[in-house]
């Protein structure tokens, strides 16, 4: 059942016109039930958490005084990072986790790494011999419900603990399951 989520945690307007295009992108996918479309339905969900933490990563390396209430520690080692391993996804999700920038419990984080390493099964060759070697049994309706709920928990968690300043206008995004 579709649903809105009403934002204004991103510090880019235009990563925000792009997440609503992919919602879009979603919703079509969404009129057919077909099996075969799970996998875009996953990949498009995955890259919906990772372009949050992309912004949510920049934000915390460029705004200086949004993230007061972050330990001067951690805000230092995030934006100390390079850019090459800023924003590598597997490396944002461990940062995140380890310095409980992002409190989601462990099978919030252990969920999203599977959903990780299942999106970058985009390479058919799977030339790292990345779990599942059969592309079919890794773009499963199980895991598309996964994927379904760390969206939701996700963009709900970061709304409430990381939103912009109030004078930030927020705009609706439509989740299409």
């Amino acid at each position: 059942m579709s649903h809105t989520i009403s934002v204004n945690f991103f510090s880019d307007y235009k990563m925000g016109d792009n997440i609503r295009y992919n919602l879009e992108v979603l919703e079509a996918l969404y009129q057919n039930k077909d099996v075969v479309l799970v996998k875009p339905k996953i990949v498009i969900q995955v890259s919906l958490i990772e372009a949050c933490l992309y912004d949510f990563i920049f934000r915390i390396r460029t705004q200086t005084t949004e993230f007061q209430y972050l330990e001067a520690s951690i805000r230092e080692k995030i934006r100390g990072l390079s850019e090459n391993k800023a924003y590598k996804l597997e490396l944002m999700i461990k940062r995140c986790r380890e310095q409980l920038i992002m409190q989601q419990n462990d099978t919030f984080w252990n969920a999203f790494n599977d959903l990780r390493i299942l999106r970058n099964r985009t390479h058919i060759q799977n030339q790292h011999n990345k779990w599942p070697p059969d592309e079919r049994d890794g773009f499963t309706i199980e895991n598309l419900n996964k994927a379904e709920t760390s969206v939701d928990d996700f963009f709900k968690w970061m709304q409430c603990e990381y939103p912009r300043p109030t004078h930030i206008q927020s705009f609706d995004l439509k989740f299409p399951w």
